[in-house]
This record gives C-alpha cells, sequence and structure tokens, in this order.
C-alpha cells in the first residue's frame, strides 16, 4: 500500500471510531449494534462525497454496501489492525535486509533457505517468509534466526560479537555446536 493511502484510511478509520465513541459516551444507554451502523453509515456516506478521501472511495463504498450485514465498528476495527501491522511487518523487514546486508559487507555470505536444503560450510542462512509467521499479537516481529555454518568455533563467536554490536538487533539465544550456530536475534526496540 502507498504510504498516502495508508494513512487517509487509518486516519478515516480513527476519526469514523473516535467519533462513534464520542456518540456511545454522550448516550445516557447502551447504543446497539443497529444504531451504531447507522451512525457509523451517516458518516460514511458524508465521507464518500468528500474529494479530500478519493483515494479510498471505492473502500469507503464497500463498507456502506456491507453495512447491512456486518458490523461497521468492527470492520474499522480490523482494517486499522489490518494497517498497523503492515506498517509493523514493513519496518522490520527493511531492518532485516538492513541488517543482512551489513552482515554481508561485513565479509560473510548469507542466502535465503527453506531448511530442505543442505547447509554450505562458511555461510549464515536465514529462513523465507520467516518474518511473516513470527509477527506477534502485541503487533511486533518476534525472534528471528540465523543460522551459522562457519568454519571454526571462533568464526562463531567473532560473528556473535559482530551482532551484539549491531544497533538493531541482540542476541536473545544462541544454540553451538562446533562451527554450527542457531542464533535467535530480537529487535532492538
Amino acid at each position: 500500500m502507498a504510504q498516502a493511502y495508508q494513512l487517509l484510511l487509518s486516519e478515516c478509520c480513527h476519526n469514523n471510531l473516535i467519533s462513534l465513541y464520542l456518540e456511545v459516551a454522550e448516550q445516557p444507554r447502551f447504543m446497539p449494534f443497529e444504531k451504531r451502523n447507522q451512525y457509523l453509515l451517516k458518516r460514511l456516506k458524508a465521507q464518500y462525497k468528500k474529494p479530500i478521501n478519493k483515494p479510498i472511495k471505492s473502500d469507503i463504498k464497500k463498507m456502506i454496501v456491507r453495512a447491512q450485514s456486518v458490523s461497521l465498528e468492527g470492520q474499522l476495527l480490523k482494517l486499522n489492525r489490518l494497517i498497523a501491522n503492515n506498517q509493523v511487518l514493513k519496518r522490520a523487514e527493511t531492518n532485516w535486509v538492513d541488517f543482512l546486508v551489513r552482515l554481508t559487507d561485513s565479509g560473510y555470505v548469507v542466502e535465503v533457505s527453506n531448511l530442505k536444503q543442505p547447509a554450505q560450510e562458511n555461510r549464515l542462512y536465514v529462513v523465507k517468509d520467516e518474518i511473516f509467521n513470527t509477527l506477534e499479537q502485541s503487533g511486533t516481529v518476534g525472534p528471528l534466526s540465523l543460522f551459522a555454518y562457519l568454519s571454526s568455533k571462533d568464526d562463531i563467536d567473532k560473528l556473535s560479537a559482530l551482532i551484539e554490536q549491531d544497533e538493531c538487533y541482540n542476541i536473545d539465544e544462541q544454540i553451538s555446536f562446533d562451527n554450527h550456530a542457531k542464533l535467535s536475534l530480537v529487535q532492538i526496540e
């Protein structure tokens, strides 16, 4: 998603949810699902006509059309969570790739592995799509694995020292055997 599109969609979600919750707070009684949907539907129809919302017009229309069968509040919450997760993944991916480039610049050979191919000596391996699989409920990326198959135990120690000096990742756990190691790396916030 383009940055401006994401921002506009996120603002639309936030503004509508805040407006709904302010309306609910002003009501003396519980506001049922139907009334919440009516309130949000009225707001979305007004926003659909605004020229500033042209990039997200189709998304607003989809919500308007589906208003009779789904909770608009729930849809806005899901959409907002999806945008937030997308931004977390984008940042995490960028940091991970930058980190791997720094390792490559330090003289290491980094390869993407599916864990089925045999390992070759003097290589570091990362697991394909692991960053997507470790996205936690808290909205952060969990530990990422780096597998090392180097010439000696000293080379593993040098790699560990290099990673500990990095400003983006720290070693959370290290399992080593001779010239093999599995490093679990966590992103520094």
